[in-house]
């Protein structure tokens, strides 16, 4: 018996053709079932439907700016609370256009 080397029985099967066999496996039984539970379906954009998606983005970012703004305010950052004011009215105005698209 060689140093390093496991003894193997005859009828053993290795590990690789069992992997490969079941690996080969279920794609063909993937395969075989194909085409059989009718037509398949016209795509779909994986996003859903980017109005939502650009609603929900306009109306996060209003939030987000409407607490900055108010922050600003208490701290005192008149420049800085008028920057985040106008981002807030122009997210309020992006999310009117997306709820409009939308309905």
């Amino acid at each position: 018996m060689r140093r390093g080397k496991v003894p193997r029985e005859k009828d053993s099967v290795g590990f690789c053709w069992v992997w490969a066999g079941t690996s080969l496996v279920c794609p063909a039984l993937a395969a075989q079932n194909m085409g059989r539970t009718g037509p398949i379906p016209p795509p779909t954009p994986p996003g859903g439907d980017p109005g939502a998606a650009l609603l929900v983005g306009a109306l996060l970012w209003a939030l987000v700016s409407l607490v900055v703004a108010t922050e600003s305010a208490n701290q005192g950052m008149r420049r800085r609370k008028w920057g985040w004011v106008a981002s807030f009215l122009v997210a309020s105005g992006v999310a009117g256009y997306a709820f409009g698209r939308f309905v």
